[in-house]
């Protein structure tokens, strides 16, 4: 009461006209509509992972499952400096897994804790708010202890389970540890799949099964994938459609890691795949022949990030040749040029500025050591010599209806207004523009599930515009 100090610093003069401004702590933005938009509480949100995380977000799902009075999520350092988010409820005690699942219903993979306690009573300040000071010590390193531990026996086996202990800072691993439910990342992905004793691993092999006993299940030739280019990322008993992705420039399966799991919440009876970068047309013509193999069951979408669309078009053409046909093609992140370029002026852009237009742009190569960074830069040059030859010749449309999702603040679609104009000239079907809220280009790793929702739509409602 009467405190000038935290009154000055609470009210504030309005930058924006006269009077003054209230300072509330809560997060937000103005969208392109001139709506403001709810991000949550300054003082509870996280970065996690790459993950911006709201941490109020988890403690009302916990709040709303049954029987639950009270929750708190908050963020601990275990001994390896990685952060933990710790769950603490009152209410009916009920199993970890069973909390786990119906956060699961409502949550992403990422924003669920990986320690859960049970507390008689919640600790409340004197104004009867939750003292999150005194909340209790838990064992930040056993974060298996809610489940049945399935031990490592075979050389194989414990050899995994050190790896994943490794990276992600955990003991004891079970066989059947999630590797991104227990906070791996794309780039911890990255760095478990350097090692030489993992090789022959693709990442989207590693992300359909990505627990040791999964891994041991790989390395032992158990899961022998029939394709050569087609790979199965998850697979339904009868899938009704099938989802085929394909990469950005420099980009493989790992760079679906956050997206996949989204995409299996939102449509569990799609079919997910994945198709590397190619650089031929005879590459093309090939996996359009996988691709057919499983489209005589299902109805065909492609998703392809930024130039893996050019890909996507060619593989389309090929399809459409055999007589069957891709009912649509979803693209994030890329507008076709209105000019094609004479010349892949990436190959005379040095390493240095290359990486730091590709990190302004929202990449997280700047996370990776040299070698790892060099290799990725390689690979965008590679590929991106693909998109230019692609829009040189061409000049003819498919079938398929076309469905492009952009960011406003994308440094490569800042022509975004012309989206449609320039996406119509290759398609004789319909061509549905639709924005995403992301401060990044590579809004399938940083908004995975948002992206994974807009997917979702359009494919349920059959690839039609689903506003």
């Amino acid at each position: 009461m009467n405190n000038k100090e935290q009154t000055d610093e609470a009210f504030r003069k309005n930058p924006f006209g006269k009077g003054m401004i209230y300072k509330t702590g809560d997060l937000g933005y103005i969208n392109g509509e001139n709506e403001i938009i709810f991000c949550g509480r300054k003082d509870s949100q996280i970065k996690l992972n790459g993950q911006r995380i709201e941490l109020a977000e988890i403690e009302n799902a916990m709040s709303g499952i049954d029987k639950v009075l009270l929750a708190v999520v908050i963020a601990r350092k275990n001994n390896e400096g990685s952060q933990i988010l710790c769950a603490f409820y009152s209410g009916e005690k009920k199993e970890n897994r069973q909390i786990r699942n119906e956060l699961g219903k409502k949550l992403p993979r990422y924003m669920i804790p990986q320690i859960i306690t049970h507390l008689d009573e919640m600790p409340l300040t004197s104004s009867g708010k939750i003292d999150r000071f005194s909340l209790p010590e838990v064992d930040l390193e056993n974060t298996l202890s809610d489940r049945e531990f399935i031990e490592a026996k075979t050389e194989n086996e414990l050899m995994v389970c050190s790896k994943f202990s490794e990276i992600l800072h955990i003991s004891p691993v079970s066989m059947d540890t999630d590797f991104f439910f227990s906070g791996g990342s794309s780039i911890d992905l990255l760095l478990f799949l350097s090692d030489e004793r993992f090789k022959n691993i693709s990442a989207s092999e590693f992300i359909a099964n990505p627990t040791p006993a999964g891994v041991c299940s790989l390395i032992e030739n158990k899961n022998i994938d029939k394709y050569d280019y087609l790979q199965q990322l998850f697979v339904p008993e009868r899938p009704e459609n099938a989802l085929v992705l394909f990469p950005y420039a420099g980009g493989n399966a790992e760079s679906y890691s956050e997206l996949i799991p989204e995409l299996r919440k939102q449509m569990p009876d799609t079919a997910v795949y994945f198709v590397r970068f190619l650089h031929s047309i005879e590459e093309c013509r090939a996996a359009s022949k996988e691709i057919l193999d499983v489209g005589k069951v299902c109805d065909l979408y492609f998703y392809a990030h930024c130039i893996g669309d050019t890909v996507a078009m060619q593989i389309i053409d090929f399809v459409e040749e055999d007589g069957k046909s891709v009912k649509q093609l979803i693209v994030g992140a890329n507008i076709p040029p209105e000019k094609p370029f004479r010349y892949n002026w990436w190959h005379i852009v040095p390493d240095f500025i290359l990486k730091r237009i590709l990190i302004k742009a929202g990449s997280r190569i700047g996370e990776l050591d040299k070698s790892r960074s060099s290799e990725k830069l390689g690979s965008f040059r590679k590929d991106s010599d693909f998109f230019i030859d692609f829009f040189k010749s061409r000049n003819r449309e498919n079938s398929s209806q076309i469905f492009v999702i952009l960011n406003k603040n994308d440094i490569f679609t800042r022509n975004y207004k012309k989206a449609a104009k320039n996406w119509q000239k290759y398609t004789a079907n319909e061509v549905f523009v639709r924005y995403i809220e992301s401060d990044s280009h590579y809004f399938q790793s940083r908004n995975s599930e948002a992206l994974a929702k807009m997917i979702a739509e359009t494919i349920l409602n059959k690839g039609r515009d689903p506003r």
